[in-house]
């Protein structure tokens, strides 16, 4: 059993960070249900906003605790209270999904949007060094810019420079020869420029890409489920997000009834099967206990007990306790059997109490009330239930009225 209530207490502190988790969810959706004017309440100063809070909290304690008012009242037998706590924390419940989704579509849009941007600034970066690259591609070989620079000053001052007037009139041959390959040097001089341009933007681009986080989508996970489940990733990330806040508030609403009731269940089997132990070693004549100062017991039982008192008001045991344990533990040895009290059926108290009350006529000793004597049955190690058909007790049955020497002389 220790080890359950280990086991226990650690889901238990699971299960209150999932409920801490989904209440602050709840609240924050709460919060935006209302405004934050505050108006007058007796002598506070309170918003709407703060009145949905302080709902929403309240009814996330009750969501965690609802079921534990339900099994209560079930196992006290109050019907009605049982269903009404049910319905209290089913409306409970529906209200905490409700908030949850409300939560969840409220910070999809923001997160989204967030992420959005931050693919898009992504894509478009990456996009335009590709498309520099692209282009810079297209540039011919060259050689460096200040090689070629040099070379066109060179040809400037060649004599065909000057007589085909800076080659805007190559009108000779040996003109045309110089100023084909003069205008080549310009050409390449204007790639070289291209060249280092691009360079330099591709270089600023990849600075800015390396500040931004790699995402080329704005939910990587809900694009991969997309294309897995045939749907949009708008319906993917949604869905994803609705999971696990539905998760969370099963966890937080049945998390703590899951693990501690059926340790309560566990601990009342084990009471009650010692008190089963108990009544079945007690139920044995040889084995039980005598009172004080008795050594044998059918002397015990032709015995009457000395100067019982008188029974007063009724909600007053009539015998001193010691005489009246006596009582029932004689008769117990005379009338009752030793009985499994998961097997066999349980015994009417209205019955087991006339069937002691007339033992007590036997013996010429007067029974204690029915009250005291469901107190003193269950000191003996008797399991008694309390249901709408009154007492029942597990653990003995009734012999038959013949099997006592003295119930069937009283009989006779």
């Amino acid at each position: 059993m220790r080890t359950q209530y280990i086991v226990a207490s650690v889901a238990t502190l699971v299960v209150l960070v999932a409920w801490g988790v989904t209440a602050v969810a709840n609240w924050h959706f709460s919060s935006t249900l209302g405004d934050s004017t505050p108006f007058s309440f007796l002598s506070f100063k309170i918003s709407t906003s703060q009145i949905y809070e302080y709902a929403s909290l309240s009814i996330d304690v009750m969501k965690a605790l609802g079921l534990f008012a339900v099994a209560i009242a079930i196992y006290a037998r109050c019907y009605p209270a049982a269903a009404l706590a049910l319905v209290i924390w089913i409306g409970c419940m529906l209200w905490a999904l409700n908030a949850s989704m409300g939560f969840v579509s409220h910070t999809y849009s923001k997160t989204m949007e967030t992420r959005g941007a931050a693919s898009e600034s992504w894509t478009q970066t990456k996009g335009e060094i590709d498309r520099l690259s692209q282009r810079m591609s297209w540039i011919p070989q060259h050689r460096p810019g200040g090689a070629v620079a040099a070379d066109i000053e060179a040809q400037k001052v060649n004599a065909l420079y000057a007589r085909s007037k800076s080659c805007s009139d190559a009108t000779l041959l040996d003109s045309r020869d110089f100023c084909r390959d003069f205008h080549g040097l310009n050409r390449e001089i204007a790639n070289a420029q291209e060249s280092r341009r691009m360079e330099t933007d591709i270089s600023a681009a990849r600075e800015k890409l390396a500040t931004l986080t790699k995402t080329e989508a704005a939910d990587p996970w809900a694009a991969m489920a997309a294309k897995l489940y045939g749907v949009s990733t708008d319906e993917a990330s949604l869905g994803r997000a609705t999971f696990i806040a539905l998760l969370l508030e099963a966890i937080a609403s049945f998390g703590l009834y899951i693990f501690w009731h059926p340790l309560s269940v566990l601990r009342r089997q084990d009471k009650i099967a010692a008190a089963a132990v108990q009544a079945s070693t007690l139920a044995k004549a040889g084995t039980r206990e005598l009172p004080d100062g008795v050594s044998d017991l059918d002397d015990y039982r032709k015995k009457p007990v000395a100067d019982a008192p008188e029974p007063v008001a009724a909600d007053v045991v009539a015998h001193a306790p010691q005489e009246d344990a006596a009582h029932i533990r004689a008769w117990m040895r005379a009338r009752t059997l030793r009985a499994d009290p998961f097997l066999e059926p349980a015994v009417s108290g209205k019955k087991a109490y006339a069937d002691y009350a007339r033992y007590c006529q036997g013996i010429d000793v007067t029974p204690v009330r029915q009250s005291a004597y469901g107190t003193l049955v269950r000191r003996e190690g008797v399991i008694g239930d309390k249901g709408k058909d009154g007492v029942k007790y597990r653990g003995f049955q009734l012999q038959e009225a013949d099997h006592d020497p003295r119930m069937k002389a009283k009989a006779a």
